[in-house]
């Protein structure tokens, strides 16, 4: 996942302040994914953090794209609590 290309679709729910961390250049992109991540758990729920961010990776690309649907199948194994995921 590229969290660079990721934030442009979630600018509307972080701060300046925010996108600046991630975007620090010093960082890999492994940490910047970490940020982003401990970032949007923080958020009130009413921002729906979870939501938004699998709705900007279905609009960054087509590898994004797949990486939403691959956690959301997840998502839902583990909220139903099936065996056979």
């Amino acid at each position: 996942m590229n969290p660079l290309l990721v934030i442009d679709h979630l600018a509307d729910i972080l701060t300046l302040e925010e996108i600046e961390i991630i975007r620090k250049p010093q960082s890999t992109s492994q940490e910047r994914i970490g940020v982003l991540i401990g970032i949007l758990y923080e958020k009130n729920e009413k921002y729906r953090p979870f939501e938004r961010f699998i709705k900007a990776l279905e609009e960054t690309d087509e590898n994004h794209k797949r990486m939403a649907k691959s956690i959301m199948n997840i998502y839902v194994c583990l909220l139903f609590a099936r065996s056979k995921c």
